[in-house]
């Protein structure tokens, strides 16, 4: 990750020179922004609204998505609750650790454990097989 330099606009006027140090500035600053360095300034969302979504947006994030691993944080999961006495409403979160991944009607839970917290973007019953199942987002 490229290193934010705070540069004194005081040393940039006319007849002052060019060091390598500002040179440096110059070529890593950019990338620290893009690269969210720490004490660099934020991209404001307004920035990146273009106000419709376009093929390069479309690509930009789907090269993202594409690679995350199972499970990561902004990844979607099909999971149940691990406790038959659980139910969960649009926007709940819950420990990963109460949650499993299942097949679509909830009848059977696979695999340990998950890691973080997760959203619930659907909802979920108590002791209903066909409908305790339902979509989570990983929110951290």
């Amino acid at each position: 990750m490229a290193d934010w330099t705070e540069l004194d606009t005081n040393t940039l006027l006319a007849g002052e020179p060019l060091t390598s140090a500002k040179v440096l500035a110059f070529f890593e600053n950019p990338v620290a922004i893009a690269e969210g360095a720490a004490d660099a300034p934020r991209i404001e969302d307004a920035a990146l609204d273009t106000g419709a979504a376009t093929s390069a947006g479309v690509t930009w994030w789907g090269l993202r998505s594409a690679g995350a691993a199972a499970g990561s944080v902004g990844t979607y999961a099909f999971l149940a609750p691990s406790l038959t006495n659980q139910e969960f409403t649009f926007g709940a979160t819950s420990a990963g650790s109460g949650l499993r991944a299942t097949n679509a009607s909830g009848s059977e839970l696979f695999g340990g454990a998950l890691s973080g917290t997760w959203r619930c973007m659907g909802r979920t019953k108590l002791d209903s097989a066909g409908e305790r199942a339902t979509v989570f987002l990983r929110i951290s």
